[in-house]
């Protein structure tokens, strides 16, 4: 009878060793399957993520290099700009100093047009630049805020 317990007991130590060696397996066979997953979603990211981590670090770089004040004003002065070049498009076809102008234009009346081009848009810049002014002057910043916040 003493050898059927033995028998018993190995037979059982035996059982609980192989269930164990089993798991053992299974759980660096679901870690390496975590692993692995995660290493494929990093390097399927998305390029736009990966872009738009570069944009917020250069903007980070810039705002820490200028500060804050300057940086805005930097976004607003080229704001100002795009709308001055849009403007100025819209102006020469106007004025009829665009290449599609037909008859085109003589010498007089171009060098006429050409002035009062330059008047217009110097003009233009001035009422940007009054209106960037008196938005800085009363403190209000959410205009400024919210053409910033246009560009990203």
């Amino acid at each position: 009878m003493t050898i059927n317990t033995d028998a018993q007991i190995n037979q059982t130590l035996l059982n609980t060793l192989s269930t164990t060696k089993e798991v053992t397996p299974t759980i660096n066979f679901e870690t390496e399957l975590q692993r692995q997953l995660i290493d494929n979603l990093k390097s399927q990211q998305d390029p736009t993520q990966i872009q738009s981590d570069a944009s917020v670090e250069e903007f980070k770089r810039q705002l820490a290099s200028m500060g804050a004040s300057n940086y805005l004003q930097e976004q607003n002065m080229k704001k100002i700009e795009e709308l001055i070049e849009k403007k100025k498009e819209e102006l020469m076809d106007s004025l009829g100093l665009s290449d599609k102008t037909q008859p085109p234009l003589s010498e007089e009346a171009k060098k006429t047009a050409l002035t009062t081009l330059d008047t217009l848009l110097s003009d233009y810049k001035k009422q940007l630049m009054e209106q960037m002014q008196a938005s800085s002057k009363t403190g209000s910043t959410t205009t400024t805020l919210a053409s910033l916040l246009q560009t990203f």
